[in-house]
């Protein structure tokens, strides 16, 4: 997801902002025990950030923006992405399951094959976890959205 934010602030003041509600990690261990939104790390006219929260959630937003002045305020481009684990977990996970979908069938459809298997069943299941996976990516990536544009408004 990509998206643009112009303010009237200057870029010394969207970088101050964006410091402010920033924490930075020390480790990987380093769970939020703060009041700050974000964490991650800022730059001189950019920034890489997710959400803070309080458990891992692998699929927060990795939050990109490049900060640019523009005449009367400044311009912040922003993209937002799935981590690199969940993109190469989902990218193995999507596949494996429509193979599983058409194979897993067709193995139960041996005509010497009396008992009944609702193979329907795990494919209920697949489809459930993806698409919650997904939710929660899509929920985290708006209320970032939302604060960013609350916060540099």
């Amino acid at each position: 997801m990509k998206f643009t934010i112009e303010t009237s602030k200057s870029k010394e003041e969207v970088l101050r902002i964006i410091k402010e509600n920033t924490h930075t990690r020390t480790s990987i261990f380093d769970f939020k025990t703060h009041e700050e939104f974000f964490e991650g790390r800022v730059f001189d006219d950019s920034f890489n950030i997710n959400r803070a929260t309080f458990r891992r959630n692998d699929v927060l937003p990795v939050i990109k923006g490049k900060i640019e002045e523009i005449e009367g305020g400044c311009k912040v481009s922003v993209k937002m992405r799935m981590p690199v684990f969940a993109i190469i977990f989902f990218s193995i996970w999507i596949p494996c399951g429509i193979l599983g979908g058409i194979f897993v069938p067709l193995a139960g459809s041996v005509p010497e094959q009396t008992d009944f298997f609702p193979f329907f069943i795990p494919m209920i299941g697949f489809s459930l976890f993806t698409f919650i996976m997904f939710s929660i990516y899509k929920y985290e990536a708006k209320k970032s959205k939302e604060k960013l544009e609350e916060l540099l408004k």
